[in-house]
């Protein structure tokens, strides 16, 4: 069995306080020679060139791990890039990190849940992967689970100028 490629993105370094389990499951997977494991911190907000050029240069054959906390942007703004690529085949896990208010864990699950025609793989009751649990699920999942191709989302034309009534 070839070894499954996983990449994983998170929006901040802070995240990594939620990511123990899941990471320690990658570490062992690769110690095992079973998983090729790569971490980066890229912020969509701060970031948005260098996350750009990212999505550009992945290979065709990983499985991506988004995650990020609060407005959770990071999930669904990578995978438009990919698409925008030609490579909407790569599949790329939400993850929603814990915030520190309801109000910013609402956030992160919803902007993860809500995307437009849900090109992020969520879980299988299509909720968003949520937490230091839900990451070590994604994690879990990246490693044993098969992943079908999404077809391209439809295109939708952007409008500039368009008169005021």
């Amino acid at each position: 069995m070839p070894k499954v490629k996983i990449e994983v993105v998170i929006g901040s370094k802070s995240d990594f306080g939620q990511m123990e389990d899941g990471l320690a499951l990658l570490k062992r997977a690769r110690d095992a020679d079973e998983a090729e494991v790569h971490c980066h911190v890229i912020s969509c907000h701060r970031n948005l060139k260098k996350l750009m050029q990212y999505a550009h240069d992945l290979p065709n054959d990983v499985i991506v791990i988004a995650g990020a906390g609060m407005a959770a942007a990071l999930p669904g703004v990578l995978k438009t890039m990919l698409n925008e690529e030609g490579k909407s085949h790569i599949p790329v896990i939400g993850v929603a990190f814990k915030g520190k208010t309801k109000k910013d864990n609402l956030a992160a699950r919803l902007s993860i849940e809500c995307l437009p025609g849900q090109p992020v793989h969520l879980k299988p009751n299509g909720k968003a992967h949520y937490g230091p649990k839900g990451f070590a699920d994604a994690c879990r999942s990246a490693l044993y689970d098969e992943f079908i191709p999404m077809e391209p989302p439809t295109d939708k034309p952007a409008l500039f100028d368009l008169p005021i009534p």
